[in-house]
């Protein structure tokens, strides 16, 4: 069975990505052993943080009702998906847990454009889409 989200909640399920993607990355980034792992985390972490913002500036111009009901507060990822992610040991694997977490994220934001009636809306999206397609190909 296919369940169709409305606009609220594929927007907050994006903001909420973002969010958790910006947390597990600092975290993990505090955690991991190796230096060259660290840089890596720290960059996607800055990258997803920047990508909040962006999302919700767009937002707020399209339709300040939604994004006056966005939670901005960040979660506190699992322990288990810190030491998950954590016990990374090179660049390599850190890059494809990266490739995971941006191909997740494009999805939600391919269910989202398609649920926007508004061209403005719609236009933000894609050019969201496209930044998410930008950072597949580059950690590819």
């Amino acid at each position: 069975m296919e369940t169709t989200l409305n606009r609220r909640e594929l927007l907050s399920l994006a903001v909420n990505g973002e969010k958790a993607s910006f947390a597990l990355y600092s975290r993990a980034a505090e955690e991991s052993k190796y230096d060259s792992v660290k840089k890596i985390f720290r960059r996607i972490a800055r990258d997803e943080l920047d990508h909040l913002m962006r999302l919700l500036a767009r937002f707020r111009r399209l339709h300040p009702e939604l994004t006056k009901e966005v939670n901005i507060s960040l979660p506190i990822p699992s322990e288990s998906d810190v030491r998950k992610i954590s016990k990374i040991t090179g660049p390599s694997e850190a890059l494809q847990s990266a490739l995971q977490e941006e191909q997740r994220s494009l999805h939600i934001y391919l269910q989202l454009v398609s649920a926007m009636e508004s061209k403005e809306a719609t236009a933000t999206l894609r050019t969201t889409i496209r930044d998410e397609v930008s950072r597949i190909k580059a950690l590819r």
